[in-house]
């Protein structure tokens, strides 16, 4: 107004500042942001496998990013791999124009265990076989079973490899020979061993036996039984074992947290508010495979569940109340593809309110055309 505008201009521009201030930006940092659009669009369309790699680097411990950036990689046709032992390093690297997965990446490795193995690696070579890795790093069991099923150590069936390591792991136990004889009651009773049939003549009234040969069949039976019970140890080692050769298909999701070549929700993506972009409390939908359901009972004596959920964006724990779990039960079970309406309540927990097979949702949300 001192300036000569009117009253009236000088409230219009100053009403005008107030609104748009929260969201215009002056001409240089306009123009910054600006070079940065072109100078990574530019780096994108030239050098996508190494745009991709800084992108995957970035974005590491976002494993619902990784899954939606692995996607928009294969339209700049940039393929993405599973790490590899002999290849791979700390992150993601490139290797032969293709991003490889980063060691630190696998769930029960760490960077720790990663660094040791490409120090020994670059110190005395590459790991020319499974046997000479294991024989050069001290690895745990968790850990080979880890590398082997997220596809780190080469080989053409995992599973097979797994059950080969899990069998070359079993401690089998060696039968030693005894050098006495029990009482002849116990030879009798317990063994059930005819003492007649080891009877030697004697100028005493006192019957005597064959020892050597009572020995012989003695350890012959003992033998016998060890080998039986050994079986029995062997079966239960395998038995107990099992668990580690369920779920085949879901391997590379519970190792690396992201689906590299096949992801079932790939379509999914456009109509998602990114889980880690929803506050806590928060409704949101994720889509995923139940892996795990746990059903308990809560204090009044109703049931209840926790379902674990390899979705879109990565391993989430989902509580179902009982209300819940009594209208979708025939939803719940392991294996399924569902789309769930929650609640946030950490970055690893929901509680679930509403499920749809997957199928029928995201017919829904196409016709619907929304995020949800």
């Amino acid at each position: 107004m001192q300036n000569g505008y009117s009253n009236k201009l000088a409230n219009q521009i100053a009403d005008d500042m107030s609104a748009k201030g929260g969201y215009i930006f002056n001409k240089s940092h306009g123009y910054s942001y600006a070079v940065l659009c072109f100078e990574t669009a530019w780096f994108k369309a030239h050098y996508p496998t190494y745009f991709f790699k800084a992108l995957f680097n970035q974005n590491k411990d976002k494993a619902g990013a990784i899954n939606k950036y692995i996607l928009d990689a294969r339209y700049f046709n940039v393929e993405v791999s599973p790490p590899n032992i002999n290849l791979s390093g700390m992150n993601f690297t490139v290797h032969d124009d293709k991003v490889l997965f980063g060691l630190s990446a696998i769930s029960g490795i760490g960077e720790s265990l990663s660094a040791q193995i490409i120090e020994e690696r670059d110190k005395n070579g590459k790991f020319k076989s499974f046997e000479d890795l294991i024989s050069r790093i001290p690895l745990s069991k968790s850990a080979v079973m880890a590398l082997i099923k997220s596809g780190a150590i080469p080989c053409k069936n995992k599973k097979k490899k797994l059950i080969s390591y899990l069998k070359s792991q079993y401690q089998a136990l060696k039968f030693s020979k005894v050098q006495s004889l029990p009482t002849y009651k116990k030879l009798e009773e317990e063994w059930h061993i005819d003492l007649s049939k080891y009877e030697i003549p004697s100028t005493s009234k006192r019957v005597k036996y064959d020892k050597e040969k009572l020995l012989e069949e003695y350890n012959r039976l003992k033998e016998e039984d060890f080998n039986q019970k050994q079986e029995i140890r062997y079966q239960k080692y395998i038995e107990e074992n099992n668990k580690y050769l369920e779920d085949e298909q879901f391997w590379e999701f519970q190792t690396l947290q992201v689906f590299i070549n096949d992801n079932p929700f790939d379509a999914a993506y456009t109509f998602l508010v990114p889980f880690e972009d929803v506050e806590n409390g928060d409704k949101c939908t994720i889509v995923g495979i139940i892996a795990k359901v746990q059903k308990k009972k809560d204090k009044n004596g109703k049931q209840f569940a926790y379902i674990n959920i390899y979705s879109s964006f990565g391993l989430v724990e989902g509580i179902v109340w009982h209300s819940t779990l009594k209208e979708f039960e025939d939803l719940i079970k392991k294996g399924q593809q569902v789309a769930i309406l929650c609640k946030k309540d950490s970055e690893e927990k929901v509680i679930v309110e509403k499920i749809k097979p997957y199928s029928e949702w995201i017919k829904y949300v196409r016709k619907k055309g929304a995020k949800v």
